[in-house]
Parts: structure tokens; C-alpha cells; sequence
């Protein structure tokens, strides 16, 4: 008895486990089965003993759930898809890129293939000699060094000028009056050594050259007025008739008179008066303002090319 409920007990788990999975399918392959679809139909009801009293295997709010689920798992997967296409092409576009890269400089002579894979890649990158630090000097015996590729750390080339049989020259800038690039060049360090061009200071009427830059003469005077104290010393003088004080301001000539016996008083004169204040200006200048701009008296050419006279800017090495 009891192998024979055991048997029907699991007779009805593979019949429910067999239903479920239909509507699963039809649920997330179909999509057309909903919940509410799904619980109007019902449990799903086995009657295994015949007796009328079917045992319920699934009730229906339960199998809308599962759908549901199924349902909410079936978008995350197609979300999870898309991320991955995404993300492949991406991928492909990075690995384009480096072989692109390597191919440009390190690989210009070989090539990686564009269907090299990431391993292939590492592969290459890897198999490119670390030099590290390289330090040559050049001599009469070696005039000329080739470098293998690879990584270099850091790279130093120089010359032992007493072992070579060669001489050195200087190119020197000349201030020219028609181009900025004239040079001069012999066999000294000295900037004095050139025997042409003009002074650093030298001012051209005419731009040209080394020398366009305008500086302008400003010359012009003005004046304005102003009210104010006078601030002279005054003081207390005995007036010419011998009955009165006369006060006097030695700045202004303000003159005020008291009655005899007010006394002696000294102090600045506050008297309230109109001064003219005159303003000359003299002046040189390569931005002037709007006022300024109205006074220019004379106009001349500066040095622009942003170089000394004289000043060494190539060096050349002659061998013989």
C-alpha cells in the first residue's frame, strides 16, 4: 500500500512538472498566456484514486507567479544578450585599434594580420627586445651607429670631437633690415664675431626684416581744473591805519581783518579756491591707449624676430 501511494504521489509531480513546463513555454516562448489568463483557468486538478476528489497539484496563483518569473527572466536575458553583443563589438574595435597601432610603428615592416587574436597580440607585443639604456659616442674609427629595434629606455648619441677628423662652425643670427633669417657663420663661440647687422636697440624708420614691430612716440600736454582749500600759511599783521589786525594768506592773498585786541593767530588759509593742474606727457610706447593714440608725434620699427645679435643657432660638423 504505502509503494503504491509513493508511486502516485510522484505519478502526479511529473504530470504537474510536465504541465508547468508547457505553459513556461508557452508563457516565454509564445507570449501569449498571462497571468490573469493563467488563474482563470484554475488549479490544475489530478483525480488519481477515481473517487471524485481530485488532489489539486498547482494551484493557479501559484502558476501565475511562475510565469511571471518567467516572464521577467526571459527579458533579462535578452537584456544580458545585447550587453554581450555590445560588448564583442567593442572588443573587436580595441584589438583593430592596437593592431592598427602596432602595425604603424613597432611591426611597419611586418605586419600583424588583421586577424590576429588577442594572444597573438600579447604575443607580438612581448617578443619586442628591451634595449634599455643606450649611450654612443661617435668617433673618427665609427662615424655612424644603427640601432636595432626595440625598446629604449633612454638614448644618447655624442661625438669625441678629438677623435674626429673634422671642424666645427657656428651659424650666427644677423638683425637684417629685409629678412629675419640671415646668418652668419664661422669658427666662434663669440656673439661680437659677426661683421654685419644692427644693434639689439636699433630702431628702423621703415618696417622690415627683423625690425617690424611699431613703438611710438606719445607727445601731448593738458590741463584741467580742480576746487579745493588753499592750504596756504596765514598770520596776523598789523593793519597800515595802525587800528586792525590784517590776517593774510601768503599762498592765495586772502585777506581778513578783526578789531584790535583779538589777538595773534597763525594757521593754513581754508579758503575754498580754483587750481589749474597742467599734464605733460612724454613718452614711448608699443600699445597706446585711445588718448595716446591721438598724440603719436613719431612711429618706428623694433626688433620682432625673437633672437640677440649675434646669437649662435646652428652647429655644424665638418669632417675632413
Amino acid at each position: 500500500m504505502k509503494r503504491t501511494l509513493a508511486y502516485s504521489i510522484d505519478v502526479k509531480r511529473l504530470i504537474g512538472a510536465s504541465m508547468m513546463l508547457s505553459l513556461a513555454f508557452a508563457t516565454s516562448v509564445g507570449a501569449t498566456t498571462t497571468s490573469e489568463q493563467i488563474k482563470s483557468r484554475g488549479n490544475i486538478e489530478y483525480d488519481s484514486n477515481e473517487d471524485g476528489a481530485p488532489d489539486v497539484l498547482f494551484c493557479s496563483e501559484d502558476l501565475a507567479n511562475v510565469s511571471n518569473g518567467l516572464g521577467e527572466l526571459n527579458v533579462q536575458v535578452g537584456e544580458l544578450s545585447n550587453s554581450f553583443d555590445e560588448l564583442t563589438n567593442k572588443t573587436l574595435n580595441y584589438k583593430t585599434d592596437i593592431i592598427n597601432g602596432l602595425n604603424s610603428n613597432v611591426y611597419a615592416k611586418d605586419n600583424l594580420s588583421d586577424e590576429s587574436g588577442f594572444s597573438d597580440i600579447i604575443d607580438a607585443i612581448n617578443s619586442i627586445p628591451a634595449r634599455g639604456d643606450v649611450n654612443v659616442i661617435l668617433t673618427n674609427t665609427e662615424k655612424t651607429k644603427t640601432f636595432p629595434a626595440g625598446y629604449y629606455e633612454s638614448f644618447t648619441v655624442t661625438s669625441d670631437y678629438t677623435q674626429l677628423d673634422a671642424t666645427l662652425t657656428y651659424s650666427h643670427h644677423v638683425h637684417d633690415l629685409e629678412t629675419d633669417a640671415k646668418s652668419e657663420e664661422n669658427d666662434s663661440l663669440d656673439v661680437t664675431s659677426v661683421s654685419a647687422g644692427y644693434d639689439d636697440s636699433y630702431r628702423s624708420s621703415v618696417p622690415g626684416g627683423c625690425f617690424t614691430t611699431p613703438y611710438y612716440h606719445v607727445k601731448y600736454s593738458s590741463s584741467y581744473t580742480v576746487r579745493e582749500q588753499c592750504g596756504g600759511y596765514q598770520s596776523w599783521h598789523t593793519a597800515s591805519d595802525g587800528c586792525y589786525l590784517e590776517c593774510i594768506c601768503s599762498r592765495c592773498g586772502h585777506r581778513m581783518t578783526a578789531g584790535m585786541g583779538s589777538g595773534w593767530a597763525l594757521g593754513p588759509c581754508d579758503v575754498m579756491i580754483t587750481k589749474t593742474v597742467n599734464n605733460s606727457v612724454d613718452k614711448w610706447t608699443t600699445s597706446p591707449n585711445s588718448t595716446e593714440s591721438q598724440h603719436i608725434v613719431e612711429t618706428v620699427y623694433i626688433c620682432s624676430c625673437g633672437k640677440k645679435q649675434g646669437q649662435v643657432t646652428d652647429v655644424h660638423l665638418h669632417y675632413n
